[in-house]
């Protein structure tokens, strides 16, 4: 049972002022499925957990010949002898598989969240950023000011914001392309590497490439030695009229409820 300013109501009902009544509703602003934790995206229909693995293996390779070294994961027999490989990290799909050397997995929930309107009881309690309630507009007013602009927010101020995204980027270690050789279409795949002859007449791989770039959040590229995480807020925010719902006026930078 729920008690409204105007009295109570029976069956989940609430009664208003002047006798009129209030079905309780599901209202707010989803989370987009990017935002959530991985606890988050698992509970939310039309969310997906997935990750890729990155990074590149930095030990182990001895074996001694072709044989003995391709046996080794992660590890490839070049020029005479055994050696990391640069792409291995790469081709490994699942998290117990990546972690088992020295990969880094990096956890993602992809997908669309459901609208929150219209959501059951049960489904909205689940579904981040959704509310069960008997108002969505939380008072009598309507969303007004200027959006900020999402190059000029950072951290959860750009997350929060409907329409900017903080992208980033992870940069700091150098990587000689060189090592896709013997893998050209690794090598046409990570710019800005690129396809040369040698002076034999032989296709190489030749130029250097940011190792970092392959950490794509903050938390997993500031874990790497000598590699630093640069934040950038990017997209266009939505415009404050243009946000009917209080929940989601009160989380848009330079917008306010009034």
């Amino acid at each position: 049972m729920l008690t409204g300013s105007g009295g109570t109501g029976s069956g989940g009902v609430v009664t208003g002022s002047g006798g009129s009544t209030t079905q309780p509703f599901c209202s707010g602003v989803s989370t987009a499925c990017a935002k959530l934790t991985a606890t988050q995206c698992t509970a939310t229909s039309g969310c997906n957990a997935t990750g890729t693995c990155s990074g590149y293996v930095t030990y182990g390779c001895d074996g001694t010949d072709s044989s003995s070294c391709s046996s080794i994961p992660g590890c490839q027999w070049q020029n005479g002898i055994c050696t990391e490989s640069m792409t291995y990290c790469s081709t490994l799909t699942t998290q117990s598989t990546c972690t088992g050397r020295t990969c880094t997995w990096t956890g993602s929930c992809t997908g669309a969240p459901p609208n929150c309107s219209g959501l059951t009881q049960t489904s909205c309690t689940t579904v981040a950023g959704c509310s069960w309630g008997v108002t969505s507009a939380g008072g009598p007013g309507s969303c007004k000011g200027t959006a900020t602009a999402c190059s000029s927010l950072s951290g959860t101020a750009c997350t929060n914001s409907t329409g900017c995204s903080d992208k980033g980027s992870c940069s700091g270690v150098t990587g000689s392309c060189s090592e896709f050789t013997t893998d050209l279409a690794s090598c046409d795949s990570h710019p800005p590497c690129y396809e040369t002859l040698d002076s034999y007449q032989e296709t190489i791989c030749a130029g250097t490439y940011d190792l970092c770039s392959s950490y794509t959040t903050s938390s997993v590229c500031s874990n790497q030695t000598a590699c630093k995480w640069y934040a950038s807020c990017s997209g266009t925010p939505s415009v404050c009229t243009s946000i009917t719902l209080r929940v989601g006026c009160d989380r848009q930078a330079g917008c306010a409820w009034q």
